[in-house]
């Protein structure tokens, strides 16, 4: 099923994906369908990635050498506002996401969090 989703929704619900494709004792067909579905995701998440370097890259105050500036674990911007405008812009890009949903019932007993449940609205139906 092909649906539309943000960068941005793909980004917050990373973390639960991954603990999506770390649960076992699902059915095989499950299993299958959500192999598929993180494969095609992943190369989704990793162009936004690449975008976001970038961007970072673009933004990112550099020294005379053009590495960048780093502030503790962080870097330096020259125009906070113009990054995040850029930033926001990305995440609210909408992508074609051709992915089968996941019936909840297939989901069994799971250790996934109602906060897990709600990142992943758009892949789960009831």
């Amino acid at each position: 099923m092909t649906m539309k989703i943000t960068n941005g929704q793909l980004i917050d619900s990373w973390p639960a994906l991954q603990r999506l494709g770390a649960l076992t004792g699902l059915p095989t067909t499950t299993s299958y369908w959500l192999g598929k579905s993180f494969r095609k995701l992943g190369v989704m998440f990793q162009d936004f990635e690449a975008a976001r370097i970038k961007m970072v890259r673009e933004h990112a105050e550099t020294d005379a050498d053009g590495k960048l500036v780093m502030v503790g674990a962080g870097i330096t911007v020259k125009d906070a506002l113009a990054f995040e405008a850029q930033f926001l812009k990305l995440r609210a890009i909408e992508i074609d996401v051709d992915v089968k949903l996941v019936a909840l019932k297939d989901l069994g007993p799971t250790a996934l969090s109602p906060s897990d449940f709600a990142a992943l609205h758009w892949l789960i139906e009831e």
